[in-house]
């Protein structure tokens, strides 16, 4: 992993009391005006980088589901894997991750609302992952199937004013089969401070087609295929994880 520090190329764009994309592309709020949430906003207006220097690196919920109560829906072997190893790679990251299995709709709504009342003023970002079935823009929790993007509407700026301006960061696997698709934890471990997001999301698509396809022997017309990772990005500048120095990030 490589090291940066204050005299880093990177690190000259970053300034703490700058203005950022406070809106995302989300939607302007009725309710908070375009100065109001600016002046929150972490990083300066035309930085090249995200501010990645607070005090912490932010927090990560990961949604892992296994078992359904749909009754179409099999049980998702391996998952559990890959959760664990989500979790250690944004753990050497620092992120603090809390991971939630199995939850009800209910359930998962209730700890995106928690999360989003949180205060992430010394934080760099927020990352939501969720690890499921899904279909045509729908995700499933245990017992039923919600919109994918209900995922972020707690997260605009008029609901959580201290995440304005900041990287809010969604992976989703709800792809066909049941082999891993370790790709994304792959890239993390081994370029996570490396390169700036969108390239590692770039060569996880690379791992993914090169190395990977489906496995569902039972539907033979998804069987063996390939299925390139859909990247959507909002972003108004580049994310890049700095490295942990003398133990803290």
């Amino acid at each position: 992993m490589c090291s940066t520090d204050n005299n880093s190329s990177m690190n000259n764009g970053m300034q703490r009391d700058d203005v950022g994309d406070a809106f995302g592309s989300f939607g302007r709020s009725s309710t908070v005006s375009p100065l109001s949430v600016a002046q929150l906003a972490p990083t300066q207006r035309y930085a090249t980088y995200y501010n990645m220097n607070h005090s912490k690196r932010g927090v990560a919920l990961i949604f892992n589901h296994e078992f359904f109560t749909v009754p179409h829906l099999k049980p998702r072997c391996g998952t559990n894997v890959d959760c664990e190893n989500l979790t250690l790679n944004l753990k050497n990251l620092g992120f603090e991750v809390n991971d939630f299995h199995n939850l009800t709709h209910k359930d998962v709504v209730k700890q995106l609302e928690r999360a989003a009342e949180m205060d992430h003023s010394e934080h760099d970002c927020l990352v939501i992952a969720v690890l499921s079935h899904g279909e045509l823009g729908l995700l499933y929790a245990h017992d039923t199937a919600y919109k994918a993007d209900s995922l972020w509407h707690y997260f605009t700026a008029d609901k959580c004013q201290s995440l304005a301006g900041k990287p809010k960061l969604f992976f989703i696997q709800a792809c066909q089969g049941d082999k891993l698709d370790p790709a994304l934890c792959m890239e993390l471990r081994d370029n996570g401070t490396h390169y700036d997001l969108l390239t590692l999301l770039t060569f996880v698509c690379q791992r993914v087609a090169l190395d990977y396809e489906s496995n569902t022997p039972d539907n033979m017309a998804m069987h063996q295929q390939k299925q390139i990772p859909c990247i959507t990005t909002m972003l108004t500048r580049l994310v890049k994880f700095t490295s942990p120095r003398n133990g803290v990030i």
